[in-house]
C-alpha cells in the first residue's frame, strides 16, 4: 500500500520577514595581504612562521624531542642541559623555518593550492612530523652566536632528513636558499670542534671569587658589582 503525502506547507502562507538580525557574528580575522606587494608578502611569511611557532602540533613536537630524542642538552657544551636549569632551544638548520615556509608558499602557489595562513602552516608542520627537516638542540648563548654567524651548525650535525625536504621541495626552494645550502655543506666538510671551541672560549665570561665570604645571591652580587664600580668612578675623579 503506497503512501501519498499531503503537503500541509504552503509557500503563500509563509511570512518572509523584512529585517533579519544576525547576533554574534566573529570578527573577520584573516588578514589581507598583498602578495604581489614585497613588504605585504614578508608579512605574509613572518605571519605563517609565527602560526607554525604558536601551534599545538609544533609545541609538542619540540617537547616530544626534549623529553624523548635527547634534545635537552647544548649540541657544544654538554654540561648545559635542561635538567641544571639551562634553557634550551631547538635550531633549524641548515633549512631555517623561514626557508621551510617560503619553499612550501612556492610549491603551493606553482600548485594552485590555497595560500591560507592556517593550510600553509599544516603542510610546514607535515614536513616536520615527516622529519623532513634539520634540527638542532643549542642552549640560549649558543643559538644566539649561530644567528650572529660567529657560529656555524655542520649540516651532518643535525637531526632530521632535510635532504628529503631539498629532494622533494627543491624546485620550489628561494634562489639564495640554496645558494647558502651549497655553500654551508661545502665548509661542513672542513668543520672541526676545535674551531668552534675557540669561539665558545672567546664567548664566555669566566667569573672565578676567592674571597671566603662570598654569597652568590644575585642581588648581593649586583650590590657588590655597583660597590666596586663606585670605587673605581672615584678613583678616577
Amino acid at each position: 500500500m503506497s503512501v501519498n503525502p499531503k503537503n500541509t506547507l504552503s509557500v503563500d502562507a509563509c511570512t518572509t520577514p523584512r529585517d533579519i538580525e544576525i547576533l554574534g557574528v566573529p570578527d573577520y580575522e584573516i588578514p589581507d595581504y598583498i602578495l604581489t606587494d614585497n613588504k605585504q608578502y614578508m608579512k605574509y611569511l613572518f605571519a605563517i612562521e609565527k602560526e607554525c611557532r604558536r601551534s599545538f602540533e609544533y609545541k609538542q613536537f619540540m617537547r616530544f624531542l626534549k623529553d624523548n630524542c635527547g634534545m635537552d642538552r647544548d649540541s657544544f657544551l654538554e654540561n648545559v642541559t635542561i635538567d641544571n636549569g639551562a634553557k634550551i632551544e631547538i635550531h633549524h638548520s641548515p633549512l631555517t623555518l623561514f626557508d621551510i615556509v617560503s619553499t612550501v608558499v612556492n610549491k603551493r602557489t606553482e600548485a594552485n593550492e590555497s595560500l591560507s595562513i592556517p593550510m600553509v602552516a599544516k603542510e610546514v608542520m607535515w614536513c616536520h612530523y615527516r622529519l623532513m627537516i634539520g634540527l638542532i638542540p643549542l642552549s640560549k648563548t649558543v643559538h644566539e652566536l649561530v644567528h650572529s654567524q660567529y657560529l656555524y651548525i655542520p649540516s651532518w650535525a643535525v637531526f632530521g632528513y632535510y635532504s628529503q625536504f631539498l629532494e622533494a621541495y627543491g624546485k620550489w626552494l628561494p634562489l639564495e636558499v640554496k645558494s647558502n645550502i651549497a655553500s654551508l655543506e661545502q665548509m661542513s666538510a672542513e668543520w672541526s670542534m676545535e674551531n668552534a671551541a675557540k669561539v665558545l672560549e672567546e664567548g664566555l665570561t669566566k667569573i672565578k671569587v676567592n674571597e671566603s665570604g662570598y654569597n652568590n645571591d644575585l642581588k648581593d652580587l649586583y650590590k657588590e658589582a655597583n660597590d666596586i664600580l663606585d670605587e673605581l668612578k672615584a678613583k678616577e675623579i
